[in-house]
Parts: C-alpha cells; structure tokens; sequence
C-alpha cells in the first residue's frame, strides 16, 4: 500500500532519544531487537548492515509480526527496535528516530500465496478504492 522508512524505535529516556536521525554506527554496543528470520529480503539487508557496521551490536530476535508486546517487551529490557515510520505512535515509552541510510520497504497487506475468492474480491475491491 506504500513505502515506509525503516526507523529505530528508542525509549524515550535514552541518549540516542535527543536525535534526529540514527547512523548504524550510532547503534555500537546496543541491543537492538530485530526479525532475524523470515522472507524479507530488507530485513535480512537491515540487519546484516546493523552487524557489519555496528561493534558490540546484541542482536535479539523478534517475532515475524510486531504488536504491542514486543514494544513492551523492549521496553522492560531497554531494547531499541528496527521499526518503520508507520508504527511511529504505536507506543508513548518511545520515539521513533529514522535510519540516516534511507532504507525503505513496501507495506501493504499480507495473505497466502494461494488466497481464497473472498480474498481476492477484497483485493479488486481495495484496488479499486486506491
């Protein structure tokens, strides 16, 4: 349905919180919580970026799909978070910062690769209302 920026989500008390943007470098000896698995191949670019220029990187995994939880989860574990621009006020604990590199990656609705009639009537319909 769009492009969206790949951003860090940063809790708000956290020294990198008073920039503008985030270089990878800027994410040296953090823990950053990122999917570490799956299909997409920004992602997968994304962390290998993180893990070639950032020393003392700790990785955490996080699961395919983000909710609430894993903002609160990096929260209580004082975690900054690959996100994108669209989750920008998913939650108040963080401010979300975008990476100075640019990186995009297209969002719009997930389904099967063999959908169903309903599904694909959805889709024309979405397709005619855009």
């Amino acid at each position: 349905m769009g492009d969206y920026k790949f951003c860090i989500a940063v809790p708000v008390n956290h020294p990198l919180a008073k920039k503008d943007v985030i270089s990878f470098k800027d994410l040296s000896g953090e823990k950053v919580t990122a999917i570490t698995t799956g299909d997409s191949k920004q992602n997968q670019d994304i962390l290998k970026k993180i893990k070639t220029n950032c020393k003392n990187v700790e990785i955490i995994d996080a699961p395919f799909f983000y909710d609430i939880n894993v903002f609160n989860k990096c929260e209580e574990n004082g975690s900054l978070l690959v996100t994108l621009e669209c989750w920008k006020d998913v939650h108040p604990a963080f401010k979300t910062i975008p990476l100075a590199s640019g990186e995009i990656i297209p969002y719009g609705i997930l389904y099967s690769k063999t959908p169903t009639d309903d599904t694909l009537k959805f889709l024309d319909i979405l397709k005619n209302v855009i």
